[in-house]
């Protein structure tokens, strides 16, 4: 488990406690308030502002783990 996902999923599951990588969020009855809800405390975490187009196609947990390895890769640097 890489960083990024580990601390995702400390995120995720402070909110959803049932969550794993390969839940969806459907499976765990979030809504779209409850989605930028978490959103919302991602990017607090690590400090990185996401575009509601990059979180609005993201399904499942290890989406939002693949997106920010994305977004931290393409600014060259770890998300602090």
């Amino acid at each position: 488990m890489s960083t990024i996902e580990e601390r995702v999923m400390m995120v995720v599951l402070s909110r959803m406690p049932t969550a794993t990588s390969n839940s969806t969020f459907e499976e765990l009855g979030a809504d779209s308030l409850e989605k930028m809800e978490l959103v919302m405390d991602l990017e607090d975490e690590f400090n990185i502002n996401i575009p509601d187009n990059k979180y609005s196609s993201v399904q499942t947990v290890g989406d939002i783990v693949r997106m920010l390895e994305e977004r931290c890769d393409q600014a060259n640097e770890e998300c602090e």
